[in-house]
């Protein structure tokens, strides 16, 4: 990450000034982010002239682990019972089950890295597992 203090000056500031940022991202997949702009004070527009206040960037720069969706396993598959699942940690994850026509299922019971899945009725399921940003859908047959 790269930040620059840039100081603009010979210029004449009105109430309709307006900024643009543009970036000259080549063909190349280049990944280009403009976060964090402050404007720190105007001299030529009193309405900007302000104390200055520090504002904390509301989004991080830090990535949030990536999961291989194909290393969620889930066992046994078909299942009468419990549905365990592995692959990755599934603490604060929000695991969801729904059924074929994409109804919700509220009376699965999890217990970490268990599903109890006894109450629900012979069918095809899918599992939605929310964890840090990422989604990851996986099914599962009930007997």
């Amino acid at each position: 990450m790269q930040s620059r203090i840039v100081p603009v000056t010979g210029v004449t500031w009105t109430s309709q000034s307006r900024f643009r940022f543009r970036c000259d991202a080549s063909a190349n997949d280049d990944q280009v982010y403009i976060d964090d702009i402050y404007i720190r004070s105007c001299q030529n527009f009193p309405a900007m002239q302000e104390p200055e206040v520090i504002v904390p960037p509301a989004v991080s720069n830090d990535r949030p682990e990536y999961y291989d969706p194909e290393s969620v396993t889930l066992s046994p598959n078909p299942v009468s019972e419990e549905l365990h699942l592995a692959g990755i940690p599934f603490d604060e994850a929000n695991i969801t089950v729904f059924n074929a026509s994409g109804s919700m299922m509220p009376n699965v019971l999890s217990n970490r890295n268990t599903l109890d899945v006894s109450q629900l009725p012979p069918g095809l399921y899918f599992i939605r597992i929310e964890k840090d940003g990422q989604l990851i859908l996986k099914r599962f047959i009930k007997n």
